[in-house]
């Protein structure tokens, strides 16, 4: 039994490493959650005039974003753009802010960044930037971790908000971030790619307990 269980894990190990690609996102979302990603309807009357107000808000963040956003890291402009995003979809008389998990735990991280709703429909929508160099780069910017207690909790349309974003350094040491463009995005067909990945933690790593062997631990005088 043993090693009838030992050959099927070591079969599916194996098959981890064989590459999954182009994989429809609005798929992904069924199968792994349940929920449907609904296509934006563009022949629709509600989706023409909510177009208009997409793009209004995202006119009204860039404009925010040029008056001067100063980060110290590249990496903290996302959630300054978020945090703007979501202020100029209220402007615009949306309800708009971040989306609870399953469990109704408020929680920033993960995706999607934030929801909106229209005429009492739910829309989620993720923030991005790119610059002028990245912008054909193949390297993964989007991406997202299946949880038991994921932020899509319904059917929704999914749609992308990215800011074509340039940095200069800041008097404060960090830097100044400007846009000087925008991509309004829908979702449902986006093709993903699996990267299956194995991992562990320090308290696997460094306390000789759960299989990786300390060979030396010395303390180091100090100067």
């Amino acid at each position: 039994m043993h090693d009838d269980y030992t050959r099927r894990l070591e079969d599916t190990i194996r098959k981890m490493l064989e590459p999954v690609r182009g994989v429809s996102f609005d798929l992904v979302m069924q199968v792994l959650l349940g929920h449907k990603v609904e296509p934006f309807d563009l022949t629709s009357t509600p989706n023409g005039e909510l177009l208009d107000i997409l793009i209004k808000a995202s006119m009204t963040a860039g404009l925010e974003i040029n008056r001067g956003v100063e980060r110290l890291r590249p990496n903290e402009l996302g959630n300054a753009i978020e945090t703007l995003v979501i202020k100029a979809l209220k402007n615009e008389g949306l309800e708009s802010g971040t989306p609870k998990t399953r469990s109704g735990k408020a929680r920033s991280a993960g995706y999607p960044d934030i929801y909106f709703k229209y005429n009492e429909k739910l829309f989620y929508l993720e923030c991005k930037t790119f610059t002028p160099d990245s912008i054909d780069s193949s390297f993964r910017t989007f991406y997202f971790s299946p949880s038991n207690d994921m932020k899509v909790t319904t059917d929704a349309v999914h749609l992308l908000l990215s800011f074509e974003t340039s940095q200069k350094p800041a008097r404060s040491g960090g830097f100044e971030f400007t846009c000087t463009r925008f991509k309004l995005i829908s979702l449902e067909k986006l093709e993903l790619d699996l990267k299956y990945e194995f991992n562990s933690n320090n308290k696997r790593m460094y306390s000789g307990d759960y299989g990786a062997r300390v060979l030396a631990d010395q303390s180091i005088p100090r100067n």
